[in-house]
């Protein structure tokens, strides 16, 4: 069992969470300052939330296809939908 983080694991995590979290921003999303892996848009039809390197998000489908398309145009997607 390994009871430690490797080297440059913790440094590899902060590199990739900046770079979400600037993403995010780029695309017009907002932090939330009291749970930094909640994310949401001005309008607040859209919530998404972080962990590591999932997202799972709830909003309007036009929000939800607009950050899926924006966020495809940066990184590769495996995404699965709730809806039939």
């Amino acid at each position: 069992m390994l009871g430690k983080v490797l080297p440059a694991q913790r440094e590899g995590a902060a590199v990739w969470f900046n770079t979400l979290k600037a993403t995010l921003k780029d695309g017009g999303l907002l932090q939330c300052a009291e749970a930094p892996k909640v994310w949401t848009n001005p309008e607040r039809t859209l919530a998404l939330m972080i962990h590591v390197d999932d997202m799972v998000m709830t909003g309007e489908d036009k929000e939800l296809e607009k950050i899926e398309a924006f966020l495809q145009k940066r990184f590769k997607l495996a995404v699965e939908s709730a809806h039939n």
